[in-house]
């Protein structure tokens, strides 16, 4: 039995599209495209730096247009708008070999049991792009190999 998945998308999500791709071209840096087979790495510390400096610039922008963390709602700094809006972005985001945002998974954790404060404090700037977190695991004997953790519930 053959399965064949498509998806059409709307032509309100065309239209969405084309407004993503515009503005990415006045509002992002211009990277190769997807379609050419050659890397874009840099591969320099000075390039690796500049790549950064872009990005940087990059999540605070699409953060001011809620594009940053597009499913978030707006109340905690994203752009509630839906996953199709996501997909859309996140795909000419991709074509361009730009980096795409979002909460991670620190982010929902706070945005659910966090207080008031500390969604202010943390989610809403890092949903806008301002702030970057990490989340790192390590522990004494086994550093970052998560498979040696001997972590106990007390």
């Amino acid at each position: 039995m053959d399965f064949e998945i498509t998806y059409e998308y709307t032509p309100e999500q065309q239209e969405f599209r084309k407004e993503v791709a515009a503005w990415l071209e006045g509002n992002a840096p211009q990277r190769r495209p997807m379609d050419d087979d050659e890397p874009d790495d840099p591969q320099t510390a000075e390039e690796a730096g500049t790549r950064l400096a872009e990005n940087q610039a990059l999540f605070l922008k699409l953060g001011e247009k809620g594009w940053f963390a597009p499913t978030v709602p707006k109340e905690l700094g994203g752009g509630g708008l839906t996953p199709q809006h996501a997909v859309v972005i996140n795909e000419e985001l991709g074509k361009r070999r730009l980096p795409t945002g979002g909460p991670g998974i620190l982010a929902p954790a706070i945005m659910v049991h966090g207080t008031e404060e500390q969604k202010g404090r943390f989610v809403v700037p890092w949903m806008q792009g301002a702030l970057h977190v990490w989340e790192v695991f390590t522990e004494p004997e086994a550093g970052s190999d998560l498979a040696s953790l001997k972590t106990r519930g007390v």
